[in-house]
């Protein structure tokens, strides 16, 4: 959150903002899954070494 001393404004554009950023949450999230998979590609890499 951007907080700008002396423009009180800017609050209340980031507030009107956030209504068209909901669209975007769906792309953060397609963004956010391959971040969720790289753990447990680590995980598993790990796990076939200790097999090893």
């Amino acid at each position: 959150m951007a907080v700008v001393d002396g423009e009180g404004e800017a609050g209340l554009l980031e507030l009107e903002d956030d209504e068209p950023l909901e669209d975007e949450p769906e792309e953060s999230f397609d963004a956010e899954v391959p971040l969720a998979e790289e753990p447990e590609s680590f995980g598993l890499a790990s796990a076939r070494a200790s097999f090893r």
